[in-house]
């Protein structure tokens, strides 16, 4: 901060992709730090026709990481996502968790929501940072399930590595 004390926004981002990896995030947005688990209800995870993560409406749940990032944070965020260029588009929605009960959001959710394969190692990333976080594992397999188990094995190697 310049200037001796001065304000930094913060606020709060929901990640159900690849940005709940705590390392990846590190380098995306360093003020940004972990409130906790939480999940938003009335949708479904998805892998779209580019090859990365979205939700789509359904009756589900997706569970993901609440950060709390800064402003600068939020910037460098929607220059990856490529909001400008609308491959991302930043929303609000209210997401559940277990400190705050209910807490408003920013999320990115994919312009495009046709479904897709993964692109590669991007799945493999998501799996580890839901491992790493303990998700239930019912959500854990169907994350596993987006993926071609017959073409790359993804599913049979975590379930391994999960149980050991």
């Amino acid at each position: 901060m310049k200037g001796g004390g001065g304000y930094r926004a913060r606020m709060k981002y929901f990640a159900y992709g690849s940005n709940m990896d705590v390392e990846q995030m590190k380098g995306r947005c360093p003020d940004a730090k972990v409130l906790d688990l939480a999940v938003l209800q009335g949708a479904s995870f998805r892998i779209n026709r580019y090859g990365v993560a979205t939700v789509v409406p359904s009756t589900s749940i997706v569970h993901g990481v609440l950060w709390e990032i800064s402003s600068g944070d939020a910037t460098n965020l929607s220059a990856y996502e490529g909001e400008a260029g609308e491959f991302y588009l930043k929303e609000s929605v209210w997401v559940e968790f277990p400190r705050f009960k209910k807490v408003e959001a920013m999320i990115y959710l994919a312009g495009n929501i046709q479904p897709g394969k993964p692109r590669p190692g991007y799945l493999e990333l998501i799996l580890r940072a839901a491992k790493a976080h303990g998700f239930p594992r019912e959500y854990f397999s169907h994350l596993a399930s987006c993926a071609d188990h017959r073409a790359n094995g993804i599913k049979a190697r975590l379930v391994t590595d999960r149980e050991q």
